[in-house]
């Protein structure tokens, strides 16, 4: 018996296959970044900043005996803040996320004109003048302190060994003792190994939504077995290069499409989360519960800066110039602070004061943008243009 020709079923099947082939050239061809910034995640970068100072605005009350932690709730804008100061050490994971993405923007679709040399150029010029210049003013401050207070001011692990691991960048990648020195610059000790690995990546494989993918898998199962925070930032890292292609995909849309995907996306997010945590039981790292929701938020601020250009981001973008400045300046502020107490020049208790929280704020803001336009941005320049030679 002849099979009758069905025009109906035959352009179905016929449109299956050429959304399969569709879907398989997104998942295996060549991601490419494209040209501009992205100052609405650059802001939202500094205000994760932000979030790490007031996380750490406890260190005010490790002070050698002025103060104790309790103090804290007398501070009637802590309270007010609690969620942030509660979980806002969290933030670490979206900078990492935020390192993904602006990574994909920046190499992909230049893998064969980036050599290792401008890749190491390139990281070592933004990234080790200020972390150099703050290692020397802390190791000089916790000498001070020692003769002070015969014991170290907040990280207590400042030895030879740990100077050398900080000189190196090394300090979290498992010869430490603990944090020492600049405390904050781990989570950036973490991050350049990430930076290496995804150069060697980059160099060995496409730069493709199924490679990242693989990526993302392989650092999951490495989180899984070592519960290190050399496989949390990998996870991070690759998911924020996946959110770079998710984003490219959406910019392809028409816009009314784009909005109802994203509206999906966190509506998809948000349900599956509950259900798992609230309604299963399921007991979910928060490392992993952080990847969806981190994601959503800065495909969000993307596609909101690409798709309303009107909206002027870019007079806000010191909030993102002073994101590395305030991470690791704030540190030897508090430590100075606490040596200036007990010299009797300032006096201790008034850390107990909601004007003194929003004027540590506003002071390391401050400072922040000034040293990142008179010496960090200059540095860069700088050694960029030595190095490059």
């Amino acid at each position: 018996m002849t099979a009758k020709f069905d025009p109906v079923a035959d352009s179905a099947s016929a449109r299956v296959m050429n959304g399969a082939r569709l879907a398989l050239q997104e998942l295996t061809g060549p991601l490419k970044g494209s040209g501009g910034n992205f100052f609405a995640i650059d802001i939202l970068r500094g205000l994760a900043a932000i979030t790490i100072l007031i996380v750490h605005f406890r260190h005010f009350f490790h002070g050698n005996g002025f103060v104790i932690p309790n103090d804290l709730k007398e501070i009637w804008i802590i309270d007010l803040l609690w969620p942030l100061y509660q979980h806002g050490s969290q933030a670490v994971l979206l900078f990492w996320l935020i390192s993904g993405f602006v990574f994909i923007h920046v190499y992909a679709g230049r893998e064969k004109d980036t050599t290792g040399r401008t890749f190491f150029v390139n990281r070592f010029a933004r990234l080790y003048p200020l972390h150099f210049a703050t290692l020397i003013i802390i190791a000089i401050i916790q000498a001070i302190s020692f003769n002070l207070f015969g014991e170290f001011q907040i990280y207590e692990n400042n030895d030879l060994k740990h100077f050398v691991l900080q000189l190196f960048f090394a300090s979290e990648w498992g010869f430490q003792d603990g944090h020492s020195f600049n405390g904050p610059i781990w989570t950036v000790s973490v991050e350049v190994l990430i930076y290496f690995s995804f150069f060697i990546f980059m160099k060995l494989f496409r730069i493709s939504m199924l490679n990242i993918t693989l990526s993302c898998l392989f650092f999951v199962a490495m989180f899984a077995i070592t519960d290190s925070q050399i496989a949390a930032c990998g996870i991070y890292f690759f998911s924020g290069c996946l959110v770079y292609g998710l984003f490219s995909l959406l910019m392809r849309f028409p816009r009314n499409i784009t909005y109802a995907l994203v509206a999906a996306a966190v509506l998809a997010v948000s349900s599956g989360l509950f259900v798992a945590t609230s309604v299963l039981k399921v007991d979910l790292p928060t490392t992993l519960v952080l990847v969806p929701i981190f994601g959503c938020a800065v495909v969000i601020a993307a596609l909101v800066e690409r798709l309303f250009p009107k909206i002027p981001f870019i007079r806000f973008r010191a909030v993102g110039d002073i994101t590395y400045s305030t991470y690791l300046i704030h540190t030897p502020l508090i430590m100075t602070f606490a040596v200036l107490a007990s010299m009797g020049v300032v006096d201790p208790l008034i850390v107990k004061s909601s004007l003194f929280f929003l004027g540590y704020i506003t002071v390391v803001c401050v400072l922040a943008w000034l040293v990142f336009k008179y010496f960090e941005r200059p540095a860069q320049s700088y050694l960029r243009r030595k190095l490059s030679a």
